[in-house]
């Protein structure tokens, strides 16, 4: 029974990306870009995920920092947020850390997600924001994965102006992923 109730809840969690994903990137419109601010953004995303961190023992952190506002969809920069985050909780053992930090660099601001988790293999790096790519792999707890995050949030940066990349990833030394906006 928990098996099934596993699955229904990973086909939920499915549908409810793809259609968030839809909604943010259809091509019948333009992206509907706002005036954010970030730490608002961040700190709300990580308010509905924190949980999940608490429940592997693991310490997740945001430190406000004073910034400018970002023009982004709000929509569209939740779920990338949220999406890197969840994947830092997975790929992070019990008891690990994962930081959100955001610095400034020229006009941008980078959101980093950094952990301390098992690392991207070399092999996966070419393709790990690629569709249609066996990128999936289980987390440190045998949490499945989707395997078309990375792509949404690729594309969702894209859309809004900004640019994704992996900063660092050692496998057992954990992975820094940043986008920015």
């Amino acid at each position: 029974m928990v098996h099934i109730e596993r699955g229904i809840d990973r086909s939920l969690m499915l549908l409810d990306e793809l259609i968030e994903w839809s909604h943010a990137s259809s091509n019948d419109k333009k992206v509907a870009q706002d005036v954010l601010d970030l730490n608002a953004v961040i700190e709300e995303v990580i308010a509905g995920i924190k949980q999940k961190a608490a429940n592997k023992e693991q310490t997740l952190t945001f430190e406000k920092k004073d910034l400018p506002k970002v023009i982004f969809d709000k929509r569209a920069l939740k779920m990338i947020v949220k999406n890197l985050t969840v994947n830092a909780i997975h790929f992070t053992p019990n008891g690990g850390q994962i930081k959100v930090l955001v610095t400034k660099a020229n006009e941008y601001l980078h959101v980093s997600v950094i952990d301390e988790g098992i690392g991207i293999p070399k092999k996966m790096l070419p393709t790990i924001f690629e569709m249609g790519k066996d990128n999936r792999r289980l987390g440190t707890n045998e949490e499945k994965g989707i395997g078309i995050g990375l792509f949404i949030c690729r594309d969702l940066v894209v859309r809004n102006g900004g640019m994704i990349w992996i900063e660092s990833t050692l496998e057992n030394k954990g992975t820094t992923v940043m986008i920015s906006c």
